[in-house]
């Protein structure tokens, strides 16, 4: 199978649009997650952890 590597963290990802789609949107996630962090520290780990159950 071809790969694609994630040009943010180097995940090495399947050369397939979906699988590809998910991981963009699980970077843009962790984003906003980051910013929630300055303002509600138990509010971010909660959603954190969401993420971690979705993969």
């Amino acid at each position: 199978m071809i790969c694609r590597v994630c040009k943010h963290c180097g995940a090495m990802l399947p050369d397939d649009y979906e699988a590809v789609r998910r991981h963009t949107e699980w970077h843009a996630r962790l984003v906003r997650v980051l910013a929630l962090v300055t303002v509600s520290p138990t509010r971010a780990a909660e959603v954190l952890e969401q993420m971690g159950k979705l993969g």
